[in-house]
């Protein structure tokens, strides 16, 4: 009797999940967290900032404005930083070697799709000081 129950509880269970017909069901999925892709680049050679001069993961600061260290892994091949995004809204420095970069606010639009992993795009992006692009959520930012 107790193994019919809990067929029954578990057979009840994956029907509930995915009760609505026009919704994916993103519960098997394993999505990466949301982040933010900055690409530094040398605005006279188009050279990656990171890569041209070294500069390793250690020698790299990323602040909210309350000076809280935010989460990022620093792509070896390409000089990539992708930062944990953990809010909708926020401004953010970038500092290598102690020394203040770039200032970053931004916005998160809601998501663009039903689409499981769809954490929305940056929108209102403001740079200080210097030109930037903006391509699938990755800032390339001239220095």
């Amino acid at each position: 009797m107790i193994k019919q129950f809990a067929y029954l509880a578990l057979v009840s269970l994956f029907i509930s999940c995915n009760s609505d017909e026009n919704q994916p069901d993103c519960s098997a999925v394993s999505c990466m967290e949301p982040t933010i892709i900055i690409n530094l680049l040398d605005s006279a050679t188009n050279e990656n900032i990171i890569i041209k001069n070294n500069i390793p993961e250690d020698a790299i600061i990323i602040n909210d404005t309350s000076e809280t260290p935010l989460n990022f892994h620093l792509s070896e091949p390409n000089g990539l930083l992708l930062i944990s995004k953990r809010d909708a809204i926020a401004t953010l420095d970038i500092r290598l070697n102690n020394e203040v970069i770039s200032n970053i606010s931004y916005k998160t639009s809601a998501p663009n799709t039903d689409a499981c992993c769809d954490f929305g795009s940056l929108t209102d992006v403001i740079i200080t000081e210097h030109t930037f692009d903006i391509e699938n959520n990755t800032i390339t930012i001239y220095l």
